[in-house]
């Protein structure tokens, strides 16, 4: 598996998935006419009310066989009529967010060979329904898991959250409107775009004022080879933002993947705060994880820094 790392913040995630699973209008039974005069229809409309039903039921123990029949529900409703986006669509959004796939990362082969599926059915419905209502929730749904799964689906992602900047302030969906930046910032950066990660970090940075965002500006400068500027961003927040920053990752509002992945931001923001010690340590722990080995040379240069000024 390619070695990649990306920070991702779920901002009203609950909501989008609402959104993404949920169909226009309620689906009801269909009705005696309607089955004599369109029975594929009606068919539909009851495969999707039964669907409905097992969703509804989610509450219940043991939930993980609920999730099944959920899941191999609405399996055998895309199998049936593919060329229906209401299948597809809550088919990815159930692996996605109700079977939790890649939480927080795509670990085991069975979470990656999920994740695949998923794309492939998000993919289906943007292909039959490109005007729907929910594209922006499912978009963002499809870019995030993509960054999961990493490789060549980082160039995807950002053009995931492109398309999605490009349809204006959308900050009422997300929380903030700096989301949507920060993300694609995140990918670029993993996809070894520095220059153009540290130009969203900016926009990021401009639009929050979640020490995570300027963190990840600091480590993007730090990896592109400007670091006394990424120590004045660390030194310009102050002590304090260490901490807030740290608890936005224990609560999981901010998480790497890999896991690895965070020493490095915590080797960059020690050593600008003076913690040369743990600075290096934070930085060998990130080498050893094996995250990201691109950026390994960087770190085991602020090891030998530091090393050397401990002396």
């Amino acid at each position: 598996m390619v070695q990649w790392g990306v920070r991702l913040q779920y901002f009203c995630a609950v909501g989008l998935l609402v959104a993404a699973l949920a169909s226009p209008v309620a689906a009801e039974r269909a009705s005696f006419w309607q089955r004599m005069l369109d029975p594929k229809a009606a068919a539909l409309a009851d495969a999707t009310r039964l669907g409905d039903q097992l969703l509804g039921r989610l509450s219940e123990i043991p939930r993980a066989s609920v999730v099944a029949r959920v899941y191999e529900h609405y399996r055998q409703m895309a199998a049936i009529w593919p060329d229906e986006p209401i299948a597809h669509l809550r088919l990815a959004g159930i692996i996605t967010h109700i079977m939790a796939v890649c939480t927080p990362t795509c670990a085991t082969a069975e979470d990656r060979a999920l994740a695949l599926e998923a794309l492939t059915h998000w993919q289906a419905y943007f292909d039959l329904a490109p005007g729907d209502e929910r594209t922006f929730a499912a978009t963002f749904q499809r870019a995030i898991l993509r960054t999961k799964v990493g490789g060549d689906q980082l160039a995807l992602a950002a053009q995931d959250y492109r398309k999605l900047i490009a349809l204006g302030d959308l900050g009422a969906y997300l929380g903030s409107p700096s989301v949507l930046h920060l993300n694609l910032a995140e990918v670029l950066m993993m996809d070894s775009s520095l220059d153009a990660s540290i130009d969203e970090y900016r926009v990021a940075v401009s639009l929050s004022r979640e020490p995570s965002s300027a963190y990840g500006l600091a480590v993007a400068l730090d990896r592109a080879g400007y670091v006394d500027e990424a120590r004045d961003v660390i030194r310009g927040l102050g002590k304090s933002a260490l901490e807030e920053y740290k608890v936005s990752i224990d609560r999981g509002d901010t998480f790497y993947v890999p896991e690895g992945e965070v020493f490095y931001y915590y080797g960059v923001a020690l050593d600008a705060l003076g913690h040369g010690d743990l600075a290096r340590i934070a930085f060998t722990t990130f080498v050893e994880s094996g995250a990201n080995p691109q950026f390994a040379p960087q770190a085991r240069a602020h090891i030998t820094r530091l090393t050397r000024a401990a002396r």
